[in-house]
């Protein structure tokens, strides 16, 4: 069994403008604090900005940098959290296509962003760990931190096949992504 302590984050606490739309940025800094590549004290609205949270479908034609199910996203895109990462000293790969035996061997070392299917929009949601039977899921939608539970089945019907796997640079990579290379 493996269980990372992650810190919760509820979106609908943490900037109520945004409380409907900013899973992606809670669920980011859940991942990114855990991993210590985040100041703790970075403000969320700020990092909502750095990872261009979506509130008004302004950014529809960066739909071909994404996933084919981002017709009408709203919030946070995949590639505008991997494009935040490099700042954050980590790196990451936007994995699609419900490939579960790699979700549960990145989630052996770290806790993972997940997209699962929720109302029209999707919705993003840290993995924080996993047994031989389970996913433990943290949601950034509660107001308290609630460790939610999917078996395999349960999984796979409310994921969409789509996970961020985000980890942090080895101190060399650091060096050279600061030294712009």
């Amino acid at each position: 069994m493996v269980i990372h302590n992650v810190t919760f984050i509820s979106q609908q606490l943490a900037y109520k403008p945004w409380a409907e739309i900013s899973c992606g940025v809670a669920s980011a800094k859940m991942v990114l604090d855990y991993l210590g590549c985040t100041n703790r004290c970075i403000d969320y609205v700020r990092l909502g900005k750095l990872l261009r949270v979506d509130v008004e479908h302004k950014y529809k034609d960066r739909n071909s940098k994404n996933s084919e199910n981002d017709d009408d996203v709203l919030g946070v895109y995949p590639q505008d959290v991997l494009d935040y990462l490099p700042f954050a000293r980590s790196s990451g790969t936007f994995v699609t296509g419900y490939n579960y035996n790699r979700l549960l061997a990145f989630l052996n070392r770290y806790p993972v962003m997940i997209g699962l299917r929720q109302g029209e929009h999707g919705h993003w949601g840290v993995a924080i760990g996993r047994d031989r039977e389970s996913i433990y899921y943290l949601n950034p939608y509660h107001k308290s931190r609630r460790r939610q539970v999917f078996n395999r089945t349960n999984m796979t019907r409310v994921w969409d096949g789509e996970h961020l796997e985000i980890s942090p640079l080895s101190p060399s990579r650091q060096l050279l992504s600061r030294a712009g290379k």
